[in-house]
């Protein structure tokens, strides 16, 4: 299923424009658009962004919604389970890429 996920947000060239939201605890929304080619790659390069400009950043249970542009799609993940695919199996060395870039982005250090 997170491979599924994963690549939900695939466009005919591999890539979408992307606006990802979350609300934090105080009740305020903040978004940033990224350029990625999977569901779990948008959410991290999202904390990402949201980590580099000193935005109180996701956390746990709280929702990321990934708004993509063309087509219009909207998905939500939780921060949990975007370390949880990070830390699933892969199926290929361009996914194990991906993944390692990710943790290292997002300061969850690599598995090897």
């Amino acid at each position: 299923m997170g491979e599924q996920k994963a690549n939900m947000i695939r466009s005919r060239h591999g890539i979408s424009q992307c606006r990802v939201t979350f609300t934090d605890m105080d009740g305020i929304s903040h978004s940033v658009d990224v350029t990625a080619s999977s569901l779990y790659e948008a959410a991290g390069l999202a904390v990402h962004a949201f980590r580099k400009s000193g935005i109180a950043e996701p956390g746990g249970a709280m929702k990321l919604t990934v708004r993509v542009c063309q087509p219009e799609t909207e998905h939500q993940v939780t921060m949990q389970s975007l370390e949880r695919w990070l830390d699933s199996g892969v199926k290929s060395p361009k996914e194990e890429s991906l993944r390692s870039r990710l943790r290292t982005l997002l300061g969850l250090g690599d598995r090897s």
